[in-house]
């Protein structure tokens, strides 16, 4: 094995593991909310506004941090968000007012955005574009296996320790592992005496100047534009289904473990269909095609959920994990977007930070909308129909991009 190949498999192993990681600092929320609302005894609409502050921070915090990857490098990055969101997340564990947890649960959103920009801008600079779709599949197939299996784990502390534990437990690997990613893991090939020819330009500029060249562009190209809404459309369902599928199942149930399994199951669909969506990629040389296909399914399998509202806990989990399959996966050749076409210019972590930022700003107001939409019509099934409408036209906008 050849230095290049030993450091690379290194790097994914320790990108891949961190932010794999990061999602025990997010994803455990969904069967919190419960509990959250009957020990402070919140309504459908603030409940909402809890989930919303999560993906407002977190959308913030992508707009910014993306730059500061692309500047400072995703090593220090990567780092500073595991071991400053696990500290954020005790905090909220901590909260004694349903207001202070807003405040330190934003502060959460807001660190776990250092993570996803700065893996992507790890494989730009360690590997050539034709296996970029690999590497990306590979992580986002056990970031959503991790997806799969926080839930229940979340599930088991609540029921053991109780439900401030939810938030503390899980975070505390996240907290160790980002100090030996920052003595593990070296931003670009150059860093260890390697020269590639697909090296990606440093910024050399001034704080100012580079910040004003890095967003120009990553906001003036139009093929950037529509992949933005695209999704910001995809993360508004997906956010949508994390937040109200526990919910609903328990309404119905009163078992949280049963709700668990369902929502379970949007990861394990992205587990499978994002290794096949980073080999496929990879393999047909084009991006939006596999964009196109599994917003669109994840659609239909939405609308079939919606029909079976009485069906059987494997039922509607195998139902969860075809929406996984579609909305999940998809991140794949959605984010290899912007390290495609922004690498030259040296910003591809800008762009991926815009991404995200569109993303979980359109998915701040699944909260809210959703809530508003439940009140008004009083039917789970009808919010969800809509809901599977956003999904197919996610699908629908990028067929123009041709990449």
């Amino acid at each position: 094995m050849n230095k290049l190949k030993k450091h690379q498999l290194i790097t994914v192993f320790m990108a891949t593991l961190t932010y794999c990681l990061y999602y025990f600092g997010r994803y455990h929320y969904g069967v919190l909310l419960p509990f959250i609302q009957e020990f402070f005894t919140l309504t459908n609409l603030q409940i909402g506004l809890f989930a919303t502050i999560l993906t407002a921070g977190y959308s913030l915090g992508q707009f910014i941090n993306g730059f500061l990857i692309d500047k400072y490098g995703s090593r220090l990055m990567l780092a500073m968000g595991a071991i400053l969101s696990s500290l954020a997340n005790i905090a909220t564990g901590f909260g004694v007012s349903y207001f202070m947890m807003l405040f330190t649960w934003f502060i959460v959103g807001y660190t776990q955005a250092m993570g996803f920009g700065s893996t992507c801008k790890i494989y730009t600079e360690w590997f050539p574009i034709k296996d970029r779709g690999k590497m990306l599949g590979l992580q986002e197939g056990m970031q959503s296996l991790t997806t799969a299996i926080v839930p229940v784990i979340t599930a088991i502390i609540i029921t053991n320790f109780g439900w401030r534990a939810g938030f503390m437990l899980p975070v505390i690997p996240l907290f160790f592992v980002g100090f030996l990613a920052y003595n593990v893991i070296r931003n670009r090939p150059s860093d260890v005496g390697l020269e590639v020819d697909w090296a990606v330009p440093p910024m050399s500029g001034g704080l100012l100047d580079d910040a004003k060249e890095a967003y120009k562009n990553a906001l003036s190209d139009w093929r950037m534009l529509v992949t933005y809404v695209s999704y910001g459309f995809s993360q508004f369902v997906f956010f949508a289904l994390a937040t109200w599928i526990p919910i609903y199942i328990y309404n119905q149930t009163g078992k949280i473990l049963e709700a668990a399994w369902v929502l379970t199951g949007l990861g394990i669909g992205g587990l499978f269909g994002g290794v096949i969506m980073g080999f496929g990629t990879d393999l047909i040389k084009k991006r939006y095609p596999l964009i196109t296909i599994g917003l669109g399914f994840a659609g239909i399998a939405l609308i079939v959920f919606t029909l079976m509202p009485n069906a059987p806990i494997f039922i509607l989990s195998l139902l969860m994990v075809l929406c996984g399959v579609g909305l999940d996966s998809i991140e794949v050749p959605l984010f290899l977007l912007p390290m495609d076409i922004l690498e030259k210019r040296g910003t591809p972590a800008t762009g991926t930070g815009c991404l995200n930022a569109v993303g979980k700003f359109f998915a701040t107001f699944q909260g809210i909308l959703f809530a508003l939409l439940l009140d008004i019509t009083g039917s789970f099934a009808n919010t969800f129909l809509i809901i599977a409408g956003v999904s197919i036209l996610g699908g629908l906008i990028v067929i123009p991009i041709n990449k």
